[in-house]
């Protein structure tokens, strides 16, 4: 890897650190200088511009916001997860400047991609659903809010099981026989506690939903909500790319 690679992926990682710390000014920062040494890595780049993008969206700077997610989709990444996540965060921006046919387009791109990044296709649901209650297409929008809904649950229920999964394993790896039924079964414990605690939030989003659509029509229209993202937290290099 020649030195300005390494830099940059150095300072990426700095920049995503203080990202996750909601320090988004330093994370601009950071991000930009990344961008300045203009990595050979085309995914890399794109990540840095994605998510300065995102940053630069928290600290109300919508236009250059939009023009960061734009030169991450000019860039066409390789990993379709980093476009998918360029056109979900310039969809936000662009509500957010009225620009909200463009939005569903961004929002549509993102869907037709089919990301396996669940987060990411909720979001884009997600904003797509207020960009088109924006637009007066009410029905349309509460279809895509249903969906947002069902993915979110979704990925509420695969993170607990994930996290499940891993406190069994921990336990199995215990290699005391005095202890190791004891360890095994309040893991057992810990994991149906944290699937019950999933579904309990599920059917919270499920009723949130329902009550919703309840809503008249014309108060829908009113409400003009703000963009939303389901999970702000920053995209990451993939393994590919760890060095």
């Amino acid at each position: 890897m020649r030195h300005s690679e390494l830099e940059a992926a150095t300072i990426y990682d700095d920049g995503i650190a203080m990202f996750n710390e909601g320090q988004w000014a330093g994370a601009v920062t950071a991000l930009a200088q990344v961008i300045e040494l203009e990595p050979s890595d085309t995914d890399l780049l794109a990540l840095a511009y994605v998510n300065r993008s995102t940053a630069l969206s928290q600290l109300e700077r919508a236009e250059e916001a939009v023009a960061d997610a734009t030169a991450a989709i000019d860039l066409q990444p390789d990993d379709i997860e980093i476009l998918a996540a360029a056109y979900v965060s310039r969809s936000v921006d662009l509500i957010l400047l009225e620009r909200t046919d463009e939005a569903v387009a961004d929002a549509t791109a993102a869907i037709d991609l089919q990301p396996d990044n669940i987060d990411t296709l909720a979001q884009a649901y997600a904003n797509r659903s207020i960009a088109l209650s924006k637009l007066g297409r009410l029905g349309e929008a509460a279809a895509d809010t249903t969906t947002a809904s069902g993915l979110q649950a979704a990925a509420i229920i695969a993170e607990a099981q994930e996290k499940a999964h891993r406190i069994i394993e921990a336990a199995l790896a215990v290699t005391r026989p005095v202890t190791e039924e004891s360890i095994l079964e309040a893991a057992r414990r810990e994991a149906d506690r944290l699937i019950q605690d999933a579904w309990a939030a599920t059917n919270t989003l499920g009723a949130a939903e329902l009550e919703g659509r309840r809503a008249e029509p014309e108060r829908m229209a009113s409400d003009q909500p703000r963009p939303r993202f389901v999970d702000r937290s920053p995209l990451r290099r993939r393994p590919h790319l760890m060095r």
